[in-house]
C-alpha cells in the first residue's frame, strides 16, 4: 500500500503555513510516497511573486 496527499497547501497560501521543502521532508518522514502542492492563486495577495 502506497501513502500520498495530493491535497496540501504551503506558506504561499493564506491556510497554510509551512514552506515547500518542509512539507516534503514531513511527508517522506511519514512514509508518504507522493505528495501534491495545491496552492491557491490570489493575484491581489502579493504573493505572486514568491511562487515563481
Amino acid at each position: 500500500m502506497f501513502l500520498y496527499d495530493y491535497h496540501m497547501h504551503s506558506n504561499h497560501s493564506r491556510d497554510g503555513r509551512d514552506s515547500i521543502s518542509s512539507l516534503a521532508y514531513a511527508a517522506a518522514g511519514k512514509g508518504l510516497r507522493e505528495i501534491a502542492v495545491s496552492d491557491h492563486y490570489e493575484p491581489t495577495s502579493g504573493r505572486v511573486s514568491a511562487m515563481r
